[in-house]
């Protein structure tokens, strides 16, 4: 017969407080339950957030322009989790929001964008020493680029690019908002100096 099985040294990652200065491989890799859930959290938000701004009109006569707000999310996903799983939930997330709000040019303009986006703030975390409002700046000018490269095949009508301006500032803008906003929400989940 067994004795008593001594579990003192066998931790469970799910019951331990969060330790200050946690990398982004950490945050996401304590056990595949965190993971899925924390992926869901990010994916549901990032939806919700999605689907109010879609609802909101910035400017009437001058359709399209959004503050982004979903961007944010992934955002907080390129300063704290692996590449990978961003770019999962970014994918995840345009195919769910095509599914429930779009349409098939929906989908084409928001692939675009999110991919061109997320690359551009990868590369810009990974290999630059800027900061995460003005990663979200560029993530802000590359999404509404990359859609805007789509639309002009998509619809023929190559003077679309006049819109080019408007899309600069309105980005501008945006990446301002979504990235003090993720600055704010990964200094408190993440003190002290960035990952």
């Amino acid at each position: 017969m067994r004795g008593p099985v001594n579990t003192s040294d066998k931790r469970d990652s799910l019951n331990q407080p969060a330790k200050a200065g946690l990398s982004g491989g950490q945050i996401a890799g304590r056990g595949s339950a965190r993971r899925v859930a924390l992926c869901g959290l990010l994916t549901a938000l990032m939806l919700t957030l999605g689907y109010v701004e879609s609802r909101i009109q910035l400017m009437p006569a001058v359709p399209g322009i959004k503050p982004g707000l979903a961007n944010g999310v992934l955002l907080y996903g390129v300063w704290l989790l692996p590449p990978a799983l961003t770019t999962g939930l970014m994918l995840v997330k345009v195919l769910l929001s095509a599914l429930f709000f779009g349409n098939p040019f929906g989908l084409a303009f928001s692939l675009a964008g999110g991919v061109l986006s997320l690359l551009g703030m990868q590369l810009m975390r990974r290999f630059t020493g800027f900061g995460v409002i003005s990663c979200g700046v560029v993530g802000a000018l590359l999404h509404n680029a990359g859609q805007l490269l789509v639309a002009v095949p998509l619809m023929g009508n190559v003077n679309l690019l006049y819109y080019a301006p408007v899309l600069a500032l309105a980005g501008i803008g945006a990446g301002l908002l979504t990235g003090f906003a993720a600055g704010l929400v990964i200094r408190v989940i993440h003190p002290g100096p960035p990952p």
